[in-house]
């Protein structure tokens, strides 16, 4: 698979042309292209950057585009299930959260639950975190690295099911040329050897022991990064060695017990610019349809708003015997 983008494109679905699938409508909120940085002399890829602080949000993009459902019935998985809440509540759905009760994070019922989300403890759930619409989106994540060209020969992944690192894997593998870069799974010493490794050869496996992860998670904090435990361990291993970039899969959450800012004003304005970056020439009613979770009135009014700073163009144009205003990003000058 050739390396191709989509230049225009302000988040993972830059690379559209190089998955697995083509839905017919993205759903998206800026998740992806989460920059490298060095935090204390180590190369670190910021994945707690994406919407709602972990990876997982690259998945729950493709998934809810992919598939478009008025409930989707998901098995609990920590991060996972509360960013398929926040990316079905993008799309106008809901998340039904099948899980066991000593399973759940409280930290996750509240977030899910403050997304219009609901719990069962029975029941058979109709979607997992491990499935192929997982694996697209995570590959976006090589990609990225193939991309920005960090001085790295090895990426660092935290590892429990052992899905991220097989999906960067997968991804490196598929496309033509790419520069050579070890994927390297730390799994934290006493746990369970992660099931998904076991489907690659290419992928070492390392082991980590705990009190040096806790040691990773104190020197990040230090430095302003609030993450979970597993999240640190690739930092701490990469802390030890060279020229390898480690993967901050997510960070620490804070519960929402009301409507998220992310579905207000500020957000409404970057949804119209995702739209508009796919292709303009669209009349307000034409941006409504692709984000009805939002008002027409609201929409009117960000588009007001953008074209006033300059963000977007409008102009008249007709359709049949009709004259209706149309909205593009604006060119360079």
């Amino acid at each position: 698979m050739k390396f191709k983008i989509r230049p225009n494109y302000a988040n993972m679905w830059r690379y559209s042309e190089m998955l697995a699938i083509r839905p017919p409508q993205v759903v998206s909120y800026g998740e992806g292209l989460t920059p490298i940085v060095k935090v204390n002399g180590v190369l670190c890829k910021l994945e707690n950057r994406n919407p709602t602080g972990t990876y997982a949000d690259r998945a729950s993009s493709v998934i809810v585009s992919a598939l478009r459902r008025k409930t989707y019935r998901v098995k609990y998985e920590s991060d996972f299930a509360y960013s398929l809440a926040f990316y079905a509540k993008l799309a106008g759905s809901e998340v039904s959260v099948i899980a066991e009760p000593k399973e759940l994070d409280p930290q996750d019922i509240i977030g899910i639950a403050s997304l219009g989300g609901s719990l069962e403890f029975r029941g058979k759930p109709e979607l997992q975190y491990e499935n192929p619409l997982s694996v697209e989106g995570l590959k976006t994540i090589a990609f990225e690295l193939v991309e920005s060209s960090p001085n790295a020969e090895r990426v660092y992944v935290p590892s429990s099911s052992g899905l991220l690192a097989f999906s960067i894997a997968e991804g490196l593998n598929e496309l033509e040329g790419a520069p050579p870069m070890e994927v390297t799974a730390v799994v934290v010493k006493g746990s369970p050897l992660p099931s998904f490794l076991g489907f690659s050869r290419t992928i070492k496996i390392v082991e980590i022991e705990p009190e040096e992860v806790i040691n990773g998670l104190v020197r990040l904090a230090r430095r302003g990064f609030y993450i979970k435990f597993l999240a640190a361990s690739a930092y701490a291993y990469a802390s030890t060695e060279e020229r390898g970039v480690a993967l901050i899969s997510g960070g620490i959450r804070k519960p929402q017990l009301k409507r998220p800012k992310s579905l207000e004003g500020a957000s409404l304005k970057r949804r119209i610019l995702d739209v508009l970056s796919r292709g303009g020439d669209l009349s307000a009613y034409e941006i409504w349809k692709e984000m009805p979770q939002f008002t027409l009135r609201g929409v009117y009014s960000a588009l007001k708003s953008l074209e006033a700073e300059g963000s977007i163009c409008a102009r008249y144009k007709m359709r049949g015997r009709r004259k209706i205003r149309i909205y593009e990003l604006c060119g360079p000058d």
